[in-house]
């Protein structure tokens, strides 16, 4: 399987793209990425959510494959 949903921090400011993120890729451009889903942003409540029903576990962000988080 080819995926790119593991994301790791970029450490400083990226670029949006028309198309992405600098340094972000997408493994399946017919359902993400591109010019109309180039980011990607999944709300830190939903973070909350997962962590009480996955006790235990950690959930770095970029967890649900997001390229996309304001601190």
């Amino acid at each position: 399987m080819t995926t790119a949903i593991f994301k790791e921090p970029a450490g400083g400011r990226v670029a949006l793209r028309k198309l992405n993120l600098d340094g972000d890729r997408q493994a399946d451009l017919t359902v993400h990425g591109g010019e109309h889903k180039a980011v990607y942003c999944y709300s830190l409540v939903h973070y909350d959510y997962w962590k009480k029903e996955l006790p235990g576990r950690e959930l770095p962000m970029g967890m649900f494959g997001e390229n996309y988080h304001r601190r």
